[in-house]
């Protein structure tokens, strides 16, 4: 068994992946349940996400542009990275933009979560920058065994 890493925050797991957007893929949602497969968690991706370099619907169908999640490439790119890349990319590894689209795999740039420069946050994005929503109550050390969501 190989351990996975639970991001147990408000927030969650996002907390722990140094600021890269990578969400699942389709076969991670098989065995979810219903209403958990990726057909149905795809438009929650997109809701959420307000992608600066992805912003055209029809070019991108798997990005939004008006979501509250900042979402972009980082605007400096380290000498490293971009030594690795160039280099897998000599040996015959195929370039890829853009790692939440149709293709996984490659080598290329990832996007990150930020916001004017700053790590943005899902709990950030989704519960208030400067204050909480009336009637939220977080509590510490809880553990939910369901989510119910409310679309009316």
């Amino acid at each position: 068994d190989v351990p996975i890493t639970i991001g147990r925050a408000v927030g969650g797991s996002g907390i722990l992946n140094a600021m890269i957007l990578v969400r699942g893929q389709p076969a991670d949602f098989v065995g979810w349940g219903p209403n958990w497969q990726w057909d149905h968690v795809m438009p929650y991706y997109l809701r959420s996400e307000a992608n600066a370099d992805f912003r055209d619907p029809l070019a991108y169908p798997y990005h939004n542009a008006s979501g509250p999640v900042s979402v972009r490439f980082s605007a400096e790119r380290d000498e490293l990275s971009q030594a690795f890349v160039q280099t897998a990319r000599r040996a015959g590894i195929v370039e890829n933009w853009d790692f939440n689209g149709p293709e996984r795999l490659g080598v290329g740039y990832y996007q990150f979560l930020i916001r004017r420069g700053v790590r943005d946050s899902t709990a950030a994005a989704m519960l208030g920058r400067d204050r909480r929503p009336d009637g939220l109550e977080l509590r510490a050390r809880a553990h939910a065994t369901r989510v119910v969501l409310d679309t009316s």
